[in-house]
């Protein structure tokens, strides 16, 4: 049973908090505002990150976003990011053996890179009263889930939080709740279900894109 002294309306005991949606809406930035806020409360918080996420630095969850940007910025030294510890997303019970005693907030990044085990360890600690937060990735380039374990907890979630981005299409900018897949000469990527549940790292050849613009040549319609 948590000490109910230290909680407040930042620190929520037995809740799950998600933040989800495409790439570029500032999932990450959500779960950095919400370290800040446990920060000034003083309330004792350890933040998880997948091994496999090795994107610009591989012990910190990063941002490229602020409040006052439109567009990712490409200048790693402006980068909002956090120190996080990492553990092998085939083997998420490692979580478990990492925690300190003291904890009273968990946060976990790129949720959907994770074996869906994660779902028991999420469980497991929202049961000792601990606040969980995570962010990912809910649907894959194909407009298709992208995890079970994710996909189970969205459902789950006591506070599930769906994200936008600005769709990129030259001349749109209506709300994206895709993430468009491009190959190297910007042209969109071809539907295979396969290759789209592994777990490629980066949005180098990836942008948000509305349901109108998302493009998969060769995906199954009605």
């Amino acid at each position: 049973m948590p000490d109910s002294k230290i909680f407040t309306d930042i620190c929520k005991p037995y809740c799950l908090e998600i933040y989800y949606g495409p790439m570029w809406s500032r999932k990450t930035l959500n779960l950095l505002i919400d370290i800040d806020r446990l920060k000034q409360k003083k309330i004792p918080y350890q933040v998880f990150k997948p091994r496999i996420d090795t994107r610009y630095f591989s012990d910190y969850i990063v941002s490229r976003f602020d409040s006052f940007v439109d567009k990712p910025m490409e200048d790693t030294s402006r980068f909002l990011k956090e120190p996080a510890e990492v553990f092998d997303e085939n083997n998420p019970k490692e979580i478990l053996d990492l925690i300190r005693s003291d904890t009273r907030a968990i946060i976990i990044s790129e949720i959907q890179l994770v074996h869906p085990d994660i779902v028991r360890v999420v469980t497991s600690l929202q049961r000792e009263g601990v606040y969980i937060i995570c962010d990912g990735l809910n649907l894959d380039y194909t407009g298709e889930y992208f995890s079970l374990g994710l996909t189970n907890l969205i459902s789950r979630a006591t506070h599930p939080h769906s994200l936008y981005a600005i769709c990129n299409f030259p001349g749109c900018g209506e709300a994206a709740y895709f993430s468009q897949k491009l190959n190297t000469d910007g042209t969109p990527a071809a539907y295979e279900p396969e290759r789209a549940k592994r777990l490629e790292i980066g949005d180098y050849c990836y942008e948000p894109r509305c349901i109108i613009h998302h493009e998969v040549p060769g995906r199954p319609e009605l």
